[in-house]
């Protein structure tokens, strides 16, 4: 099985009504078995602090260039607030060589749809 020589960087959190309920460890292994199943290599792990709302961390993985990938464990990671919601979805549309991942929902924002979905959350 080859990996890819992309930079993968994983990140969890549980900062969300959905993942607060989700331990982190499991939350690794759903993303584990992805990456493992799209032959994607993990080069960084992030977590985001308990109780920041307003993920830094996550903002900060979208807007730099250091990693072409990212996994996140689920669409409703990022599902903290319609101010976030909406700039995730700004940034990530003007993003060219950069993907990110659901592992959960196994989707990549590169379709369609997966935004479809990410805005339905504004909702």
């Amino acid at each position: 099985m080859k990996s890819s020589k992309k930079k993968v960087c994983t990140y969890v959190n549980n900062n969300t009504n959905y993942t607060k309920h989700i331990p982190q460890h499991l939350q690794r292994l759903m993303i584990e078995k992805y990456c493992k199943l799209k032959r994607l290599e993990i080069n960084t792990e992030i977590l985001e602090y308990n109780n920041m709302a307003h993920l830094p961390l996550l903002d900060h993985l979208i807007n730099t260039r250091k990693f072409s990938e990212i996994v996140i464990f689920s669409i409703q990671s990022i599902n903290v607030n319609k101010k976030f919601i909406n700039n995730f979805v700004k940034n990530i549309k003007k993003m060219k060589k950069k993907n990110i991942h659901f592992a959960n929902e196994g989707i990549e924002l590169r379709s369609k749809k997966t935004l479809q979905i990410i805005e339905n959350l504004l909702r």
